[in-house]
């Protein structure tokens, strides 16, 4: 038996964790609101502007809520020309960014972003120091009361605070009920206990302490969230273009493709056969245990992306250190049935009526785990 005192030690850190990654959550997002729950922006942008890129970025570094509006589309086109004629700015540059204060158009920007100095002069807007200007690479003029109303009327406060910021109550509840769905995952969890079981004959034949099976353990828990923030990083730049509708489609589409592959017994896993050759070595030495985890972070992907890519399509809309901490919480749900497999192997609870378990209820938990991602997008379409 696993000395008392270690494992009271784990189940603390974790708590811990958990605990640390939750304040510094609410007060990342607490922050972000503080300083812009007045301001908003919205944004008439074309597809191939480089301007607007860099604009939207200015944007998301000041941690602004923006809503763009494509004038690819022919409603957003018929907005951007009417602002552009009665605000009489006569060039037809993109972006075109009206800034609001409580619904009340205090600036409007019009092929802005690219310079040097247009941070500083979007810093002077956010922070009060300049405003009720129309601003265009070739002049700065003052803002008419009456092309304000004008504005104000064509845009009918299209934007504000409460609709682009996600609540956090509705932001936790998303993203835990996402963790737990893939966490429920079969392919990981059956992986993972191969690989601890492997570890756990290792320590018996040598006489090693449990202590060798802990480090498996965790080398492989830690590297595999890692892996999965890194992924979730990387996918931010290129989720965040998919509308909300858009994610609850990729949610329902792949909750429905989970459960037809299990009741028809298609393999979701990429180099299943691989893994299982290098189970032997990563149970001998955490460095290769750390390996597997990382390896499996990217290519057990198939088998969760639904959760993930909704996930990260939801904390887009958030600040980067916003959503570095819903990474961090994520993962930290996500590893907990691992964390649980592991107490259960060191306890000494047979690992024949875990993997019997597993192997019993997999079919089970695959199709729970699509019913759950099928409801929670359903859930975000309607709510």
């Amino acid at each position: 038996m696993i000395d008392v005192t270690i494992r009271v030690k784990l189940l603390s850190a974790i708590l811990l964790i958990m605990f640390l990654a939750l304040v510094l959550l609410s007060n990342s997002i607490a922050l972000t609101h503080t300083d812009s729950t007045k301001l908003s922006v919205i944004v008439y942008t074309s597809p191939l502007c480089s301007t607007c890129k860099k604009f939207k970025s200015l944007i998301k570094e000041f941690q602004i809520p923006m809503d763009e509006k494509e004038i690819t589309e022919p409603r957003y086109l018929k907005e951007y020309e009417a602002i552009i004629n009665n605000a009489g700015i006569g060039e037809k540059l993109t972006p075109l960014a009206i800034f609001l204060d409580n619904c009340s158009v205090i600036a409007i920007l019009c092929g802005i972003g690219d310079k040097p100095q247009d941070k500083e002069l979007i810093g002077k807007i956010i922070h009060g120091e300049l405003r009720y200007v129309i601003i265009t690479p070739s002049y700065v003029k003052e803002l008419s009361d009456d092309v304000k109303y004008k504005v104000e009327n064509i845009i009918r406060c299209g934007v504000s605070s409460s609709k682009n910021l996600i609540d956090l109550g509705s932001l936790i509840f998303l993203v835990t009920s996402l963790a737990l769905t893939d966490s429920i995952n079969p392919c990981t969890l059956y992986l993972y206990l191969l690989l601890l079981v492997s570890a756990s004959l290792i320590s018996l034949s040598e006489k090693v302490s449990k202590r060798h099976v802990l480090g498996i353990g965790l080398s492989f828990i830690i590297a595999i969230m890692v892996g999965y923030i890194a992924l979730g990083l990387g996918l931010l730049n290129f989720i965040k273009f998919i509308p909300r509708w858009g994610l609850s489609v990729i949610g329902i589409g792949f909750g429905i493709w989970i459960i037809a592959s299990t009741l028809y017994k298609k393999e979701r896993t990429i180099a299943k056969t691989r893994f299982l050759k290098m189970l032997p070595i990563a149970s001998e030495k955490m460095f290769m245990s750390a390996l597997l985890g990382l390896l499996a972070s990217f290519t057990l992907l198939p088998c969760s992306a639904g959760p993930y890519i909704v996930f990260i399509g939801i904390i887009s809309r958030l600040s980067f250190i916003s959503s570095l901490m819903m990474l961090l919480y994520y993962n930290i749900i996500f590893v907990i049935p691992m964390l649980a497999l592991l107490l259960a192997i060191l306890v000494g609870i047979s690992y024949t009526n875990v993997r019997d378990f597993i192997i019993n209820n997999s079919t089970r938990l695959s199709i729970l785990a699509g019913v759950l991602l099928i409801a929670i997008a359903t859930y975000m379409v309607i709510y």
